[in-house]
């Protein structure tokens, strides 16, 4: 098994494999955001943490997923923070 840390490396490395997990739970999250958002209904969805570090290999199929899945007359806004 890996850790998280050394999946991070890989994918940085352009791994194959790694970089599948990272859209694979880009897609997951978007999808599990979407129907959170869509129930809920908040102005502003924030994520934060350090996932966000590397979230040039995740953001697209995110973004993607949420849109794709959240109700069309839900006006929630992405929002990311470093904070």
């Amino acid at each position: 098994t890996m850790l998280f840390s050394e999946i991070r490396q890989q994918v940085r490395k352009q791994d194959p494999f790694c970089n599948s997990l990272f859209q694979q739970c880009g897609e997951l999250l978007g999808s599990a955001c979407a129907s959170a958002c869509t129930l809920l209904e908040p102005d502003v969805l924030i994520l934060s943490g350090s996932l966000l570090d590397d979230r040039d290999y995740w953001i697209s199929p995110f973004e993607e997923q949420f849109y794709a899945n959240i109700f069309p007359l839900c006006q929630t806004k992405l929002m990311y923070s470093s904070i």
